[in-house]
């Protein structure tokens, strides 16, 4: 987990993190196909995410998860 306020450079760092350790880094869509923030559509993207990649090869990024967490 990467904590910290906007704009601080989380979403590099995770970037650099993958590119370290020669990993794909996959973003989760924060927005559905309509273009509205969606928590169900975000969580089926994860769930999508985990059973199609390979966790060996490969980093998913949950940008903004808060909600998601809690």
């Amino acid at each position: 987990f990467l904590f910290g306020k906007p704009g601080t450079g989380k979403t590099e760092f995770a970037k650099s993190l993958g590119k370290a350790h020669q990993k794909e880094v996959f973003f989760i869509n924060q927005k559905n196909e309509d273009g509205e923030e969606d928590l169900d559509h975000r969580k089926s993207a994860i769930v999508a995410a985990l059973n199609m990649l390979d966790p060996k090869s490969s980093i998913i990024v949950v940008d903004e998860c808060d909600e998601i967490i809690n």
